[in-house]
């Protein structure tokens, strides 16, 4: 087994257990699991499993996971044989509280402190959002996001982050705009990055992306069928 395949597969085993362990919490406090599944077009899929728990409020965890499409078998000249691709699947957990905010003193209506572990890039995260939402007008609502965060590294560095996001959501369209951008403490460039994603039929959609890497310009197009249980 490849190194990466086993950091995937260990990651995936944490994820699986993890969700065995949401969900028995969840029935012993009366607390609540639920699990989101997106289908891409290109045939990878990602699993967001979260729960809340019944004896504090505002506070929740869980498992992200993120699962490779399966690579096709079929040898094509010049270009890397199908068995020695890595595998890209990936997990993380993580856990967050929503702390009370003073609306009359600050100008954020909901501030959450997270942290996230993921095995498979030997990364951990510690961080605060402050976030508020408005009500443009009856069918538009607005989303303001103000993070900071401490990433440490697999190389035990750690690095200071800033995001700042705004979406805006129209919501009898089905349609939510976002742009925001990104910086890490030392750096002078704000990363910049933007997205629209469009709602379909039932649960199939369709997001583009555009992100500044620092090195490149990411643009991408999916579709996606979502589903809840």
């Amino acid at each position: 087994m490849r190194p990466q395949e086993f950091m995937a597969t260990r990651a995936i085993g944490m994820a699986a257990l993890a969700l065995v362990m949401a969900g028995a919490t969840a029935r012993a406090d009366d607390g609540k699991t639920s699990i989101n599944r997106e289908v891409k077009s290109d045939g990878s899929s990602s699993v967001n499993v979260s729960s809340t728990p019944g004896w504090l409020d505002g506070a929740s965890y869980g498992v992200d996971m993120s699962l490779a499409a399966q690579p096709s078998t079929t040898v094509q000249p010049a270009k890397p044989l199908p068995w020695t691709q890595p595998d890209s699947s990936s997990a993380a957990a993580w856990a967050k509280v929503n702390v009370p905010t003073n609306t009359d003193v600050l100008p954020w209506s909901q501030t959450t402190v997270e942290m996230r572990v993921d095995p498979t890039q030997n990364q951990g995260k510690v961080g605060t959002t402050f976030s508020r939402d408005m009500k443009v007008t009856d069918h538009m609502t607005a989303s303001v996001n103000d993070s900071y965060s401490m990433v440490r590294n697999s190389d035990n560095a750690s690095v200071v982050e800033t995001g700042k996001s705004l979406s805006l959501k129209l919501d009898d369209f089905g349609t939510t705009f976002s742009v925001g951008a990104t910086n890490t403490v030392g750096d002078k460039a704000w990363l910049p990055s933007a997205s629209a994603e469009q709602k379909l039929i039932g649960p199939l959609s369709v997001t583009t992306s555009v992100a500044d890497t620092g090195s490149e310009i990411n643009k991408s197009i999916t579709a996606g069928f979502k589903s809840k249980w």
